[in-house]
Parts: C-alpha cells; sequence; structure tokens
C-alpha cells in the first residue's frame, strides 16, 4: 500500500476560507456589539467574556482572511468563547 505524498496543494479553496471568516468576523462585530450596547442589563463580567469572545473570534477571522489559512478558523471553532 502506498501512503499519498505530502503536496503543498491547498485541501480548500482560499476563497471558500475567507468568505467563512467574513461570516465570523461579521458574528465576531455583532458579538462585540452585544457586549457594547447591553452592559448594563446583563452585567460587566458577562459583558466583557461575550466582547472578549466577539474580539477573539474577530482577530482570528482577520488572521485566516489574511493568510487563507483554515488552521485559524478551526482553531477559533476549538477555543471557547
Amino acid at each position: 500500500m502506498k501512503w499519498p505524498s505530502r503536496t503543498s496543494e491547498p485541501l480548500v479553496s482560499p476563497a471558500l476560507v475567507r468568505v467563512v471568516a467574513s461570516v465570523l468576523l461579521v458574528i465576531g462585530i455583532f458579538l462585540i456589539y452585544i457586549a457594547a450596547t447591553n452592559y448594563e442589563m446583563l452585567g460587566i463580567w458577562p459583558a466583557i467574556l461575550i466582547g472578549f469572545g466577539g474580539v477573539t473570534t474577530s482577530g482570528l477571522a482577520i488572521v485566516s482572511i489574511i493568510t487563507a489559512d483554515p488552521t485559524w478558523i478551526m482553531l477559533d471553532l476549538i477555543l471557547p468563547g
């Protein structure tokens, strides 16, 4: 049985990675907006946690858009927040 050779060709197209990362960026910005506008109703600590989740999602989505690497999207989906 011959193992497949490791090539440098991507498994996922860079355009699809950028589309998924753009959706995650919109979700992250929405979470930041929710945390910033509803911190009196939610309380300071839940608002900070929701905002932190939005910041990490947005940051990893931006890095994934720039590099077109799906690893950053997977890292964002694995990390809590």
